[in-house]
Order: structure tokens, then C-alpha cells, then sequence
């Protein structure tokens, strides 16, 4: 009772202004998705040496005012740096975190839509609970509108034309971001959620095989993309967090054999941290 204002006071942060982004998708329905997008327009305190180096080639200071939103944008993300939020992977100058919509944030939310919405109930707010879960089920259809590649079978991130606030974006299938990152995969963790995907729940196992097929599955556990662009979070490294919500996801998911590739994966990364 106490933690719940809470939680919907940060959700709103992530549904409202500028972070809520409205997209029309080819059968003209629009659909509300979450961004990543800084107040901020200096060099961030804790690497502003840093920043302003990587600004110096920027002539115009409006063009370094939005580099430095675009660089604390990323920050905000936690994927500091990755050729995900560039244009250009070897250009840091080319982050354009804010013109992206990202599988994973809204991954997360939906789950948070769901989880008010089972905090609500239980408190017998049910106006609250209907409200959340209702924007639950919501969010998961822009998701497969958006995301969904039914040809990769992976979820893609949704790059915008540009990063202003129209009232609506027009969705555009080249838009989708058809690089390989983790991320790609991360609805996975909600499974339950997500396999409304296609009334044949077989399609978990064209996920899997995508997923196996990808690249991402090294001998030290999840490699964060598959592409080497000297940024922290690319091709080798991989990060404990990601490595935890899929092999959960693969784990929780209901077909033996991801759970199989869930318990390899984990002894991998274990064995690589312990080694």
C-alpha cells in the first residue's frame, strides 16, 4: 500500500511527455510506446572531459547541446555506449538514443502495467487495477505492431524520422533496427505476456531457433550484439543483467528445450566468471 504511489508516479514519468511516443501502424491504429530521452544538454558531470572531447568536432553549439542530450540519453539506458543507440557504429558523435524506441524498456513496463495492476487488485482498488491492466494488454499490442519481425522472428527496436514529439509517427517497416542485440529477445522473459504473438504458440520455437542461429550464444554465455565496435556493450562483452533475464525468460518459458539452452547458458557464464 504504501510503495504503490510510488510505482505509478515513476510510470507515469515514462508514459507522459516526451518519453510517451504515439506511433499509426499500417492498419491505421495508433499505438503509445516508452523512449529514453535526457533532460539534459551539457556535458554530464561524471564524464564531462570526456564529453566535451568527443563534442569538439561539433561546430555549432546547438549540434553539441544535442549530442550531449543524446550521450546522457544513452547513459539513462544503462547500454553505455552500443552501436544500438548509433547511426554510425563508429561515430560516437551519431548516438541518437532519443529517436529510438526500445524493446526492452517497454518490455519492462509492460510487465509494470501488470504488476500495479495485481498490486491495485489486491488493495481492492479496482478502478486503478482495470486501468493498468488494461494499458498492460495495450502496450503488448503496439509491441507486436511495432517491434515484431515475423521474418526474424525477433523483436526489433523502432527507429523515429526524427526525435520531436509530432502528435503521430507514421510507422514505417524499414524502421525497425534489424542489427542483432539481446535485446532482440528480451520479450521472452515475459512469455506469457508476449505469446499472444501468433494464436500457434509454436512460434517459440522459431524464436529459439533465432535466437540459436543469432550469433549472441557464445562459450561464455550472451554476447550483447554481434557486431565488434569497441563500445562496452557490443560484441564480446556481455553484461550479468541480460544474461539473467533471458536465461529466466528461456527458463519460465514453457518449452524444454529452451530450458535446456537456459541451463547451458547459465553454466557458461557462470564457469566464465568463476573461472
Amino acid at each position: 500500500k504504501k510503495c504503490l504511489p510510488s510505482l505509478v508516479k515513476e510510470y507515469n514519468f515514462w508514459n507522459s511527455g516526451v518519453h510517451k511516443v504515439t506511433i499509426r501502424d499500417l492498419q491505421g491504429q495508433e499505438h503509445s510506446l516508452s523512449r529514453f530521452y535526457a533532460f539534459w544538454n551539457s556535458p554530464r558531470p561524471e564524464s564531462a572531459t570526456i564529453d566535451k572531447k568527443s563534442a569538439s568536432n561539433l561546430l555549432s553549439p546547438i549540434d553539441k547541446e544535442v549530442f550531449y542530450r543524446q550521450v546522457a540519453s544513452a547513459a539513462e539506458t544503462g547500454w553505455d555506449f552500443s552501436s544500438r543507440w548509433m547511426s554510425n557504429s563508429s561515430d560516437i558523435t551519431t548516438l541518437s538514443t532519443t529517436f529510438i524506441i526500445p524493446v526492452y524498456l517497454n518490455t519492462y513496463l509492460c510487465k509494470v502495467e501488470l504488476d500495479i495492476a495485481i498490486f491495485a487488485k489486491k488493495l481492492g482498488d479496482v478502478k486503478t487495477s482495470e486501468n493498468f491492466l488494461k494499458a498492460s494488454k495495450a502496450r503488448k499490442s503496439a509491441m507486436k505492431s511495432i517491434f515484431w519481425n515475423q521474418e526474424k522472428n525477433q523483436w526489433l527496436d523502432y527507429w523515429l524520422n526524427s526525435s520531436g514529439c509530432e502528435v503521430v509517427h507514421q510507422f514505417e517497416a524499414r524502421n525497425q533496427n534489424d542489427q542483432i542485440f539481446i535485446s532482440n529477445f528480451i520479450p521472452i522473459w515475459n512469455w506469457g505476456l508476449f505469446s499472444g504473438v501468433d494464436e500457434d504458440n509454436s512460434i517459440l520455437e522459431s524464436i529459439l531457433k533465432s535466437f540459436q542461429i543469432s550469433g549472441l550464444v557464445q562459450p561464455a554465455g550472451i554476447a550483447t550484439s554481434i557486431l565488434n565496435s569497441g563500445q562496452q556493450w557490443d560484441y564480446p562483452n556481455g553484461w550479468a543483467p541480460l544474461q539473467h533475464i533471458n536465461i529466466e525468460g528461456l527458463s519460465n518459458s514453457g518449452s524444454k528445450a529452451a530450458r535446456t539452452l537456459s541451463e547451458d547458458i547459465a553454466v557458461r557464464w557462470i564457469r566464465t566468471n568463476y573461472a
